[in-house]
C-alpha cells in the first residue's frame, strides 16, 4: 500500500510539472557562469555519438567577457579561450586551487655536444643525430656543414662507433613503435577509418620483396618478408614485416603497398622467414575451420 501511495504521489507531481511546462509560462533556468566556477570544455570533433561530449580536463574560469567568451585556466597554469556555448559546468567539489606548473609540457632544450650552446639559428642550426639524438651545431662539426643535410644524419660519435644503416633503420622503427604506443587510440573510428582498418587486415600474410643494404657486400639486394597485421591500436602503422634476415620493421598502408607481391607468389627455394611455419599453421587451421 505504501509503495502504491508513493507511486501515485510521484505520478501527480509529474502531471503538475508537465502541465506547468506546457502552459507557456515556463522558462528553463539558465546557468550563469561566474569567475571561480569550474567547467568542462566540449570536444572539437566527435567521431561517434557514443563518445563523451566533454573533455575530462577540469578548468577554472578566470574571466567572463561580455561577448560570451570565457578565459579558462588549467591546473598547470595554461590559459584557454572558449565560448560559453562550448563549456559545461562541473559540479564536483574541488578544494585544491593551487597551481602546479610542473604539469605543463615544457620544450626540451638540446645542447651542442661540442660547445654546450643551446642557441639554434638559421645560420648555425643544431642538428639532432638520428641514432643517439645528440645535438651538434653545423659549424661545430669537422668539417662544418653549410646547412641541414637531407635524409638521415649520424653524428661524429656514431660514425666513430661504426653505426650501420641497418642499425639506424632498426632504431627508427623502434621509435615509431614507441611513438605509436604512446599516442591515444581512437576508440570511436568513423566509417572511413573502419574501412581502412578492414583493408589493412586483408593484407595479413602477404609476401613483400624490398631492397636493403647487404651488410657483407655493401650493396643493395632484395629481401623477402611477410606482412603481419598487428591491429587498429597501431593505426596508421598497422603492420610488422618480418624479413628473412630476422629484421622486423613497422609499416603504414602506403609504405607496404609498393613491395607487395602478386597473389599466389611463393618463397624461392632456400628462403625461410622467422616464425613463418607458425603463421602457415594458423592460416591452414583457420581455412580448415
Amino acid at each position: 500500500p505504501e509503495a502504491m501511495e508513493n507511486l501515485l504521489i510521484a505520478q501527480h507531481r509529474d502531471s503538475l510539472r508537465y502541465a506547468h511546462i506546457r502552459s507557456g509560462d515556463y522558462t528553463p533556468k539558465r546557468f550563469k557562469f561566474e569567475v571561480g566556477d569550474f567547467v568542462y570544455t566540449q570536444h572539437s570533433n566527435q567521431h561517434s555519438g557514443l563518445q563523451p561530449q566533454a573533455k575530462p580536463a577540469i578548468l577554472r574560469i578566470k574571466e567572463v567577457r561580455p561577448s560570451g567568451r570565457l578565459i579558462l585556466q588549467g591546473k598547470c597554469g595554461s590559459i584557454l579561450d572558449r565560448h560559453m556555448s562550448q563549456c559545461a559546468p562541473c559540479h564536483l567539489p574541488i578544494n585544491d586551487l593551487a597551481l602546479d606548473p610542473s604539469l605543463a609540457l615544457k620544450p626540451v632544450e638540446t645542447l651542442c655536444e661540442q660547445c654546450s650552446g643551446k642557441e639554434s639559428t638559421a645560420e648555425d642550426p643544431i642538428l639532432l643525430c638520428d641514432f643517439c639524438d645528440a645535438g651538434w651545431h653545423v659549424q661545430c662539426l669537422d668539417p662544418p656543414l653549410s646547412g641541414v643535410p637531407e635524409g638521415d644524419w649520424l653524428c661524429p660519435r656514431c660514425l666513430l662507433d661504426g653505426i650501420t644503416q641497418t642499425q639506424l633503420q632498426a632504431k627508427s622503427a623502434h621509435r615509431s613503435v614507441v611513438k605509436q604506443l604512446r599516442a591515444p587510440v581512437n576508440l570511436y573510428p568513423d566509417k572511413q577509418m573502419r574501412q581502412r582498418d578492414a583493408a589493412a587486415q586483408q593484407l595479413h600474410g602477404k609476401l613483400v620483396l624490398q631492397n636493403f643494404l647487404d651488410p657483407v657486400t655493401k650493396r643493395l639486394r632484395p629481401y623477402w618478408g611477410r606482412v603481419h597485421y598487428v591491429g587498429e591500436q597501431r593505426r596508421p602503422r598497422y603492420f610488422d614485416i618480418h624479413f628473412e634476415d630476422g629484421d622486423v620493421y613497422d609499416y603504414t598502408m602506403s609504405e607496404v603497398k609498393p613491395y607487395l607481391q602478386p597473389v599466389g607468389t611463393s618463397l624461392p627455394a632456400g628462403v625461410t622467414l622467422p616464425n613463418d611455419s607458425e603463421f602457415i599453421g594458423q592460416a591452414s587451421s583457420s581455412t580448415t575451420g
